[in-house]
């Protein structure tokens, strides 16, 4: 079996178990390959060990949320040019505002559309490997 093809590889940091596998069958139906992580502690772990071309990661999360992972990420001279899309519930713009602010390349709000979520992977993934 070859390898993973990393340039479509997109980590998937959810600690929802229905939406996390949900989100990984969708890409997975669409030629992505897909990992899972349940918490921002794992999600980092992961992005260091396999650096993924896209992190998709909710924001509230118990052990790490997602906004920690991200602040991490952007540290990280490895990861810091990876695109991470942010997923979340939290609909204020002061929290889109924050999460851009630390470097989030985009925000998605739950439930989204199924059409969104393609639109943004397809986006950051073809403007990542230029």
């Amino acid at each position: 079996m070859p390898p993973p093809d990393l340039s479509r590889t997109v980590l998937i940091v959810e600690d929802n178990n229905v939406i996390r596998e949900q989100i990984v069958a969708i890409l997975e139906m669409n030629g992505y390959t897909a990992m899972a992580a349940a918490n921002g502690s794992d999600g980092l772990r992961l992005a260091c060990q396999f650096r993924p071309a896209l992190i998709i990661s909710d924001v509230m999360m118990p052990e790490c949320n997602g906004l920690d992972m991200l602040r991490d990420i952007r540290q990280n001279p490895e990861l810091d040019h990876t695109p991470v899309v942010l997923l979340s519930a939290l609909i204020a713009t002061d929290d889109i505002r924050k999460g851009l602010e630390l470097g989030a390349a985009d925000y998605l709000i739950k439930p989204f559309r199924i059409t969104d979520l393609l639109q943004v992977v397809g986006r950051h993934l073809q403007s990542s490997s230029r």
